[in-house]
């Protein structure tokens, strides 16, 4: 491959994950986790591969070019030394891809963990909806106060979104014990 195809690949990747960003944010839909997590790495790579490319050159995109490595040595050194200043370096390098695989699928519907930032609160998930096999839609999304046993959980569509039916087990003060209890939510569809 010409350094011209690979110098207009790398930016039609950064093209495309900006405007998945722009329709997440703006329509509430975009790209699957999997797809925007492989233009993430080519364009990571890509630039990389770049720089070692135009090393020597003094070219205008020299300075460019050379904010791939730093910030994949920046990366490395988080793995390495694994602290609050480098993980909150690794977690800003690393916001645009999307780590999380989805924790359960009925069909088209997906349920993924929210992304909330470093401090969030716990179990906050997003249910979408797979459309054309490289999108998805976000329909909405739904807060529990423990994490939900996925193995046992039904989406079914009604009039007005969909209803997600699972069991979550509790602990009973008065009968000193564990119980399972069905618990059923209601994700209205916006559309």
């Amino acid at each position: 491959m010409s350094k011209k195809a690979v110098i207009c690949c790398h930016f039609l990747a950064i093209a495309l994950m900006t405007v998945n960003a722009i329709c997440w944010s703006a329509f509430d839909m975009g790209f699957v986790p999997g797809l925007n997590n492989l233009l993430y790495a080519f364009a990571g790579l890509s630039g990389l591969g770049l720089f070692v490319q135009h090393y020597r050159s003094t070219q205008r995109f020299h300075l460019y070019w050379s904010l791939y490595p730093l910030l994949m040595a920046l990366l490395l050194l988080a793995a390495v030394i694994r602290g609050l200043f480098f993980g909150i370096i690794a977690l800003l390098i690393l916001f645009p891809a999307d780590l999380d695989s989805h924790r359960f699928q009925a069909g088209d519907m997906r349920i993924y963990p929210q992304k909330t930032g470093l401090m969030s609160y716990c179990c906050q998930y997003e249910l979408r909806q797979m459309k054309y096999g490289l999108l998805e839609r976000r329909i909405g999304t739904f807060q529990t106060d423990q994490d939900i046993n996925f193995r046992e959980m039904e989406i079914e569509p009604n009039e007005n979104g969909w209803k997600l039916t699972y069991k979550q087990d509790y602990y009973n003060d008065l009968t000193d014990s564990y119980q399972v209890e069905n618990q059923v939510l209601q994700i209205d569809d916006p559309q």
